[in-house]
């Protein structure tokens, strides 16, 4: 009994510094921010980026079928992807 009186547990002290975080974690966050602000534009700027109706984009109507292939918004999206993520390792690359 004696043994769990003298038992003296540490712990560290919760820092935030964000330095310091984990690398997956800092990842995490980032991704996850950029998902939320993709969500927002795509829930509500559909009034003024028309994405998913661009001239180009592939439209099959019939009576009971719709198809719907944006082509060119999806070349749109990838251009913008990967000058964001060029700019992304651009910028974060030690100097």
């Amino acid at each position: 009994m004696s043994s769990i009186k003298n038992l003296h547990l540490t712990h560290a002290p919760l820092t935030l510094n964000p330095l310091k975080m984990n690398p997956v974690a800092k990842i995490l966050i980032i991704a996850g921010l950029i998902l939320i602000i993709a969500g927002l534009i795509y829930q509500f700027g559909g009034k003024f980026l028309p994405l998913g109706r661009l001239p180009g984009d592939i439209v099959v109507e019939r009576e009971n079928f719709r198809f719907y292939f944006p082509i060119v918004t999806s070349i749109i999206l990838s251009i913008l992807l990967s000058l964001l993520l060029f700019l992304f390792r651009f910028f974060s690359k030690p100097r």
